[in-house]
């Protein structure tokens, strides 16, 4: 049977649009994030929440399946992962243990958002605001510690 080229290409089409997934699409295994635990612990020399956001959107950038690692074998046991202006996120725990970058960057502004574990500092910013919002705290999560500091 013979069909003209226009009408084998809406076949097609409508073949495409009405079929299940593909294999590659059915292979596709999502993983979960793992549960975790904020804990605020804010004090008037933690960074500006203003800062820690922006250094959690350093890790929000990173690609789907990016490695955060902790590569301090020593002391602290804790790397820092991401830092801007004066805020810094580290990640404390077992040498070489890791955790998706980006995951680390939905924690932090959980934390920031969620849990408002942010004070407000009274003065004058470089942009000019009042309001300079402080923020600190960890969060625990897989056997990990998310930390920031200044």
């Amino acid at each position: 049977m013979f069909f003209s080229p226009v009408f084998q290409l809406l076949l097609f089409t409508s073949l495409l649009h009405h079929s299940g997934p593909s294999t590659a699409q059915a292979a596709k295994v999502q993983i979960p994030e793992p549960s975790y635990f904020p804990i605020c612990e804010t004090s008037l020399s933690s960074p500006s929440a203003v800062s820690v956001i922006a250094a959690a959107k350093l890790l929000l950038a990173n690609p789907p399946g990016r490695r955060c690692e902790q590569n301090n074998r020593l002391g602290t046991r804790c790397t820092t992962i991401a830092t801007y202006e004066g805020a810094k996120i580290g990640l404390c725990g077992n040498y070489k243990s890791w955790i998706e970058c980006a995951h680390v960057g939905r924690m932090v502004v959980s934390l920031a958002l969620y849990k408002d574990c942010s004070i407000p500092i009274v003065g004058r910013g470089k942009d000019g605001g009042v309001d300079l919002r402080r923020l600190g705290g960890q969060i625990k999560v897989a056997g990990l510690k998310v930390v920031i500091f200044s």
